[in-house]
């Protein structure tokens, strides 16, 4: 569970940011089907801080592949937000 976290960490620093954008779209989908609100529903709180942290990953990922990518990463901030409204990392 912790692997894709320390993964990105390491793409961060050698700014592969395309593969974070990949391993962080596989890594949301293990947390299964999202409701309505386009949020997954999650077993804890550790899980749903997972969840949140990933997002706001992709989201920076997605800052520095470009302006193209800003709309979808200003998607998974607010989704972020959404789901945890005092995360200080969106």
């Amino acid at each position: 569970a912790r692997l894709p976290m320390l993964l990105c960490l390491a793409y961060e620093r050698l700014e592969k940011w395309e593969k974070i954008d990949t391993l962080v779209h596989e890594a949301l989908q293990t947390f299964g089907a999202a409701n309505s609100r386009g949020v997954p529903i999650f077993e804890n709180l550790e899980a749903e801080n997972r969840w949140v942290r990933l997002l706001v990953r992709r989201g920076v990922a997605c800052a520095y592949l470009g302006e193209e990518h800003l709309d979808r990463g200003l998607k998974y901030f607010s989704l972020a937000l959404r789901v945890q409204p005092r995360c200080r990392q969106a």
